[in-house]
């Protein structure tokens, strides 16, 4: 792994350095010049980072917005001498800024706790971009609306309990990228509206197949809000549904507070709609902003979906566990299924039980599928084989 280490401290560079030359480290760079840093991960490809926070001039956080505008893409450990607070706030900021934060380290550091989680980062591997069929080169022109689903599971009774389908961006030699492309060029309402259509064919198409495979749970599908400003749009919506055999009561349709129209009374009209045409509702991505508050006392929903972020805080965070407890007793109480996403470690799926969360999703029960592998899937779940089997 090719390594940057951060930090004014020339102490600590030795330690640092030290430390990875005993876990056969052979290409670390370490320097006290957050610039000469920046150089290095735009000019070479890093695969691991360790950086201070309190610098003098560009501190670590200035730091951290320089990596994300320059799309880095591997593993970050902060290593600092600020309390844990701080620390804890300071990994929150890094995985808002869409960073891979592996952890944080409390100076003075011992080797052995550097070790350990230097070893963890050793685990992460940054993404690789995706690899077309016979070695043939994915071009992003003329890209087509593919969907992956994903299992969500009630741990309290380890069974299945909903599939979230999931948008990729789908190339003539049928590899995948995300769904960038395809939302870039759904710009305008009548692109947005287009490309909607063209998702819900796919989803009721492949949904109906699976269904008729034994996938008999409630599937999930991200609708983008421009097209919920047309009234006609649940008839039209139930006209897909009922055309493939389904029931508007086998689907649930996610929002996105931030993808919301601007008028909460067009919003919360067509979610109305939607409840009255018989189809589930979820609120994605539910934080503890107060519009997300505002919005779900007031919408017709069945579903709430806690924030990645909001999940993967409560492991540091009192504040984060304190309210995803509060919310999963209103759930409880007004009768709404509650849903923890980003779920990788079995300490998760603990964490979040203790919180009184029952359904969850993430790495940790299954990676995303294509449509045909979600059956074979679905039977290593239930056979008690892990996600990975």
């Amino acid at each position: 792994m090719k390594t940057l280490i951060l930090d004014d401290d020339e102490i600590f560079l030795a330690v640092a350095r030290g430390v990875f030359a005993m876990l056969s480290f052979d290409d670390v760079t370490a320097t006290i010049d957050p610039e000469t840093a920046l150089k290095a991960v735009t000019s070479g490809d890093i695969d691991l980072i360790v950086s201070d926070l309190n610098m003098p001039g560009h501190d670590g956080f200035a730091f951290f917005k320089d990596l994300a505008d320059a799309n880095y893409d591997g593993a970050l450990i902060i290593a600092s001498g600020e309390d844990k607070n701080v620390l804890a706030s300071a990994k929150q900021i890094a995985r808002r800024m869409r960073l891979n934060i592996v952890g944080t380290i409390s100076k003075p550091i011992s080797v052995a706790s550097f070790k350990e989680i230097v070893e963890a980062a050793k685990i992460y591997q940054p993404p690789s971009p995706p690899t077309a069929p016979n070695g043939a080169h994915s071009s992003l022109a003329g890209v087509t609306p593919a969907l992956v689903y994903q299992l969500q599971v009630n741990t309290f009774s380890n069974r299945i309990s909903g599939t979230e389908s999931l948008l990729r961006a789908q190339d003539a030699h049928g590899c995948l990228t995300g769904p960038g492309p395809l939302l870039a060029g759904a710009d305008s309402n009548h692109a947005a509206i287009t490309l909607t259509r063209q998702i819900i064919d796919i989803f009721c198409t492949e949904v109906a197949l699976l269904r008729r495979q034994g996938c008999t749970w409630p599937f999930s599908l991200n609708v983008d809000a421009r097209p919920l400003e047309n009234p006609d749009f649940p008839a039209m919506l139930r006209d897909h549904v009922n055309k493939h055999g389904l029931s508007p009561d086998d689907i649930v349709l996610e929002l996105t507070e931030s993808h919301m129209p601007e008028d909460p009374s067009t919003l919360l009209s067509a979610i109305a709609r939607l409840r009255m045409a018989g189809f589930h509702l979820a609120m994605d991505d539910f934080s503890t902003g107060a519009a997300s508050f505002d919005i779900l006392r007031d919408g017709a929903f069945s579903e709430v979906k806690l924030d990645i972020d909001l999940t993967r805080s409560a492991a540091e965070s009192e504040a984060s566990r304190a309210f995803i407890r509060n919310l999963a007793d209103i759930a409880n109480n007004l009768g709404l299924r509650l849903v923890a996403e980003g779920i990788e470690t079995e300490q998760d799926k603990q964490l979040m039980e203790s919180l009184g969360v029952r359904h969850m999703q993430g790495y940790l029960f299954a990676k995303p599928v294509l449509f045909d592998a979600l059956p074979p899937l679905v039977h290593r779940f239930m056979l008690g084989e892990t996600a990975d089997a």
